[in-house]
């Protein structure tokens, strides 16, 4: 699962934390997304040498962001409830970072293989503690970022899916490479087509207009 530098290919992860502040219905949304975008620009300055413009992005068959004028430019974005993160590369990548909070079972029985759900619910299989909601997020960032980096769409079916990782290994026909930390309250987890060396960068924004 671990991604190490392969043929210069370099991954680089951006996350900011970002705190609610009492906004209105709609403006912690407005206000990640500007603050993605000032990441992304950021990041497109240091690893390509230009400008992020949103106007020249387009979207694919399932809705994955894409960066038209020029191929090998890669980008992908997550927002959770405080945290903002965006991988920017040379190879089709995909990142999810989620908030640990409470789960249900069902949820995690739908979502997982049964080898998953022994992993994340151990021995007792009828409650649920925040090691186990821990646990749950920790997998569940890893299948998202899968099929963010396919571009397949939350169509694909998350169960086929399966990770084990105290082996670090993924099962079935999925290809990609695979990494993750924990920071705080989250889980940041990415996918990425190709092996990469992997830069992780907490992000602080230069002006309080992206949290403003």
């Amino acid at each position: 699962m671990p991604v190490t530098g392969v043929n210069g290919n370099e991954v680089t992860v951006y996350y900011a934390f970002c705190p609610r502040h009492g906004e209105k219905p709609g403006e912690y949304l407005k206000h990640q997304r500007i603050l993605a975008d000032e990441i992304l620009n950021y990041g497109f300055k240091n690893c390509f040498g230009m400008e992020f413009d949103r106007r020249k992005v387009e979207k694919g068959i399932h809705g994955k962001p894409f960066w038209k004028p020029e191929k090998g430019i890669c980008f992908n974005v997550s927002n959770t409830e405080g945290l903002v993160v965006c991988a920017v590369a040379r190879c089709e990548v995909g990142v999810d970072g989620e908030k640990v909070k409470k789960v249900r079972i069902p949820v995690v029985r739908r979502c997982c293989s049964l080898k998953e759900q022994r992993y994340i619910l151990g021995k007792d299989q009828e409650e649920m503690d925040e090691a186990a909601y821990s646990r749950f997020f920790q997998i569940w960032t890893l299948k998202e970022s899968y099929i963010k980096m396919t571009g397949a769409g939350m169509s694909f079916p998350v169960e086929q899916i399966e990770f084990d990782v105290v082996k670090k290994d993924c099962f079935g026909n999925q290809n990609g490479y695979f990494v993750q930390r924990q920071t705080g309250d989250y889980w940041i987890s990415l996918c990425t087509e190709e092996e990469a060396e992997i830069v992780w960068q907490e992000f602080r924004a230069e002006s309080e207009t992206a949290l403003k």
